[in-house]
């Protein structure tokens, strides 16, 4: 069976994986769509590099060797911007005119997008923006300047690629949903854990990487109906 190799934006170098193991990422990114409320026929715009995850998945298009991206497995149309900063001017267009239902643009770049010479005129902020994070969440005040200013709402996608994981926030309850069939979860407390918070620790069922530790502060959450079989985190 070929391996593909993906390079990782951080000095980890390369993930390796056969065409199973990428079917099954790409699935993780297609169940997080999914999660997080893309329907058939939506139309999807993602700012991110080409090495991202949330970009090369989405699409058989994007990657050789990917039988189903996300896009396919949810019957949604998408589009990419590469997540250079000069390009977020070429994002406010595209939201124009491709009028996305979503946007999935990675956390460095929503200031950009949101403020500034760059920032997209109010009445093109309709699309559902999905913040996408790379092992750590977004500052609490940082989002909820966020949620002012844009009108189509504001969620979050985490990702760690050094084991291939990727976890939606529910929109409902919006903890951290992680699905247990592909990932193992649990909160490493450390030596200074304190009410249950400590560091997110995530394991991939699917990719033979030892466990790594996220700079995720979280804590266990109570199970929800409105997870479905996800066990939850809440997040800070």
């Amino acid at each position: 069976m070929s391996t593909i190799s993906l390079q990782l934006e951080r000095p980890d170098g390369l993930l390796e994986l056969d065409q199973h193991e990428l079917g099954l990422y790409a699935e993780s990114l297609a169940r997080s769509w999914s999660q997080l409320g893309v329907k058939p026929g939506d139309r999807v715009l993602v700012y991110d590099y080409g090495a991202s995850p949330v970009a090369c998945l989405a699409s058989q298009a994007f990657t050789p060797y990917l039988e189903t991206g996300a896009a396919e497995a949810t019957s949604s149309q998408v589009l990419c911007v590469d997540g250079l900063t000069d390009n977020a001017k070429r994002v406010a267009h595209v939201l124009r005119y491709f009028k996305p239902d979503w946007l999935f643009a990675r956390a460095d770049t929503v200031p950009l997008l949101t403020g500034g010479p760059t920032g997209v005129p109010r009445q093109d902020r309709c699309a559902k923006l999905i913040v996408t994070a790379d092992g750590e969440v977004p500052a609490s005040i940082d989002r909820r300047l966020w949620e002012k200013v844009w009108k189509g709402g504001v969620g979050m996608l985490v990702r760690w690629d050094p084991v291939a994981f990727i976890a939606p926030e529910c929109p409902t309850c919006r903890h951290l949903q992680v699905q247990d069939d592909l990932y193992n979860a649990k909160v490493d407390h450390g030596q200074n854990g304190e009410d249950g918070w400590g560091l997110l620790e995530v394991e991939s069922r699917f990719v033979s990487h030892a466990p790594a530790l996220t700079e995720i502060e979280a804590r266990t959450a109570d199970s929800a109906s409105c997870c479905g079989a996800a066990s939850r985190f809440e997040v800070r």
